[in-house]
């Protein structure tokens, strides 16, 4: 069902008085506008632990060819729930933290999957031990010009 309301701004003030709340509103809103393709691209870059990344990383992440990576980043780009710099992106704070929120919601066994995508993208099996990562310890301290 669809609700007649399709812009935080349409709220009645009552309804929507704290900054957090209509973040909040205003977030659930444009997730709803979304492809599921984009949806789903934007829950699982929730995952990346690090404070950006490129179009690579989202590829793997969201399991997808770099080409529709990097369409999808663009379509999130314009709704602004995905900051571009450059050629790295990010999440804005407050839609990571929906984003971290959502992607809960999905199996864990399809978050394992994208997570170990993500970790072979960084850090490649064969350079894990000459980097200094060990079993699931993360970048060694010459990892710090890591990829993704």
């Amino acid at each position: 069902m669809r609700t007649a309301v399709s812009r935080v701004d349409e709220l009645p003030a009552v309804l929507v008085t704290d900054d957090a709340i209509r973040a909040v509103v205003a977030f659930e809103l444009a997730y709803r506008e979304l492809s599921p393709g984009q949806r789903r691209l934007l829950r699982y870059l929730g995952l990346h632990p690090g404070p950006d990344f490129d179009v690579y990383a989202a590829a793997v992440l969201g399991n997808l060819t770099v080409v529709h990576a990097r369409q999808g980043l663009g379509k999130l780009c314009e709704r602004r729930l995905v900051v571009q710099d450059g050629i790295r992106y990010r999440l804005p704070e407050q839609v990571a933290e929906h984003a971290r929120r959502l992607v809960a919601r999905d199996p864990a066994a399809s978050r394992e999957v994208a997570l170990g995508r993500l970790r072979d993208h960084l850090w490649p099996p064969g350079e894990r031990g000459r980097r200094g990562t060990g079993r699931g310890r993360g970048p060694g301290p010459a990892d710090r010009t890591r990829r993704g």
